[in-house]
């Protein structure tokens, strides 16, 4: 598998792969541009750096430097409940800040030196040596001002990467998805990883939203496109002075506030504008789900002048986990209780989960669970330790048309919206998901 990596600089845009590279090839450095962004790489010992019209915007590690490999913050936060639960994703004990940095086999490898390259239209292709010998590929991809960067050891695939840049003086950095701290990420390293508990993050208490992402006010960023869990540290104690991004995975992704925000969302996807209601208070409440009491409790906001926007029912309102569907004993009409919502121009949303249960609808459909439910039936991120219920597999594509088809009823019964929880509870790495992929894959991208 091979790591992919982009930088973006400069302004916006949103091209294709161009020809017309220019390349400036010594003795001492390899450097190629298409007027708006310019990659130039040290040949040896390798060091990468990423220019944008208005200068260097990136630069890998300095190699001569220690390679830092200490990960406190993971070493830190081992098995905090005595029940083998991690309050956060724990992180890799050793790590690497040498540029391009691969773990295989227990140890880490990295680029040594650049052997060679061809140019192809807007593609480079450079063949370079590495600290195990066998070599790598790095493919850059110009795309007007975002250059991809794909980066393919040799041999059997790694069991993580780890790219390192310098940090520069005076810029900030912010990212890695949402969290109750500070959005600043100097001095602090952020787990790739969705989870909740107390201290969950590393730092506070939960890390539910893991977007790795990260943008510099130097103009660049950095973005992990696969969702595997991993870090970014920046400028921690015991990396001073580095940017580092840890995946457990084979494949990276670097892209690069507002043009690499723009850039970033054009590669991601732009999320559409939420309806207007969705501005106006929402309400709910965790102890009354029938329609009796969210009846009465909407007549009487409305009444004291609040402009509901939604009320949105809480768990429990169905009869089995994984119906999508309400039970008619708290909702004997739940056709008129929906048309009376609106007619005050009320929405409706509903809880759900990906909980999967016997004589649930989603069962009945055909849907099956993940497999390998921890033998103690708990939650691994979750501290203190939390039940954990069977979760549909969404890799599955029959378990997948089955949730669909029963979330699809349900809107079609009135329900504008969901609010979608406990995904982000862990099985652990013995989750065995039916296309095979691995559970330190597959859990940040099935949260969302």
């Amino acid at each position: 598998m091979a790591a992919a990596v982009s930088w973006t600089v400069g302004p916006v845009a949103n091209a294709q792969a161009t020809g017309g590279l220019a390349v400036t090839d010594t003795l001492t450095t390899y450097a190629v541009t298409d007027g708006t962004a310019t990659v130039t790489v040290q040949k040896a010992p390798w060091r990468l750096s990423l220019a944008g019209i208005a200068g260097t915007a990136a630069m890998e590690q300095d190699p001569a430097l220690p390679d830092l490999t200490s990960n406190a913050a993971a070493q830190s936060n081992k098995n905090v409940d005595g029940m083998g639960h991690d309050k956060a994703y724990p992180g890799l004990p050793v790590v690497s800040t040498r540029p391009l940095a691969y773990l295989r086999g227990g140890a880490w490898q990295h680029m040594t030196a650049f052997a060679s390259a061809v140019v192809s239209g807007g593609t480079v292709t450079i063949t370079a040596a590495t600290s195990d010998g066998l070599g790598a590929t790095v493919t850059l991809v110009f795309r007007g001002p975002a250059v991809d960067l794909r980066f393919n050891p040799s041999g059997a695939a790694a069991d993580a990467v780890a790219e390192s840049f310098t940090q520069g003086p005076g810029e900030h950095y912010y990212g890695g998805g949402g969290r109750f701290l500070r959005p600043e990420l100097t001095g602090l390293s952020v787990p790739l990883w969705a989870s909740h508990g107390i201290g969950a993050d590393r730092y506070t208490f939960t890390n539910e939203i893991a977007v790795p992402f990260l943008v510099s006010t130097g103009g660049w960023g950095l973005w992990d496109r696969t969702g595997a869990r991993g870090e970014l540290a920046v400028g921690v104690p015991d990396r001073p002075g580095v940017l580092s991004a840890i995946l457990e995975t084979n494949a990276l992704y670097v892209g690069g506030m507002q043009p690499v925000l723009s850039a970033f969302t054009v590669d991601s996807g732009r999320n559409p504008v939420p309806p207007e209601w969705a501005f106006r208070p929402m309400f709910w409440d965790d102890n009354h789900n029938d329609q009796a009491f969210i009846t009465a409790a909407v007549d009487r906001l409305r009444a004291d002048g609040f402009p509901v926007g939604a009320y949105w029912i809480d768990n429990p309102f169905q009869p089995h986990q994984g119906d999508f569907a309400p039970s008619p004993t708290r909702f004997p009409d739940f056709a008129g209780f929906v048309a009376g919502l609106h007619a005050q121009g009320v929405r409706l949303m509903t809880w759900v989960s990906p909980f999967i249960s016997p004589g649930s609808i989603v069962e009945s459909l055909g849907a099956k669970a993940v497999a390998g439910m921890p033998a103690d039936h708990d939650d691994h991120t979750y501290v203190p330790a939390r039940s954990l219920t069977d979760h549909v597999d969404l890799t599955d594509p029959a378990s997948y048309a089955a949730e669909v088809a029963a979330a699809t009823a349900l809107l079609e019964r009135g329900v504008d919206g969901f609010k979608l929880d406990r995904g982000e509870e862990d099985y652990a790495d013995a989750a065995v998901f039916a296309d095979g992929s691995p559970n330190r894959l597959e859990h940040n991208r099935y949260v969302v």
